[in-house]
């Protein structure tokens, strides 16, 4: 459930970036699934021959797990953005800029 626990999730064990959820003691059937699929699949890659190959699967599985995290951060700043736009007072408004940098 750690990865479903926005707190959780984002939490690095340090006093000031660290928070406590009762709830992400739970656990997901699909996350766990997927947790043991790479754990397996870095084994797998641990143990070839082929160092190319052994290299690419390793930064699958690396891309996978940033992809993730991805996904956390952006449900959590959406949160924010909300959170933000619910609570704004009739006098206030927001500007929001989006910049796209193509290199």
């Amino acid at each position: 459930m750690g990865s479903h626990c926005v707190k959780h999730a984002l939490s690095d064990g340090s006093a000031h970036f660290s928070a406590d959820c009762p709830d992400h003691t739970a656990s997901c059937e699909m996350c766990d699934s997927l947790e043991e699929a790479l754990v397996s699949w870095s084994d797998k890659a641990a143990n070839m021959d082929d160092e190319e190959k052994s290299y690419l699967l390793e930064e699958a599985i690396k891309h996978i797990r940033e992809w993730r995290a991805h996904i956390l951060r952006s449900v959590n700043q959406d949160k924010a953005r909300t959170h933000i736009l619910e609570n704004l007072s009739d006098d206030v408004s927001i500007v929001t800029v989006h910049i796209y940098i193509i290199i």
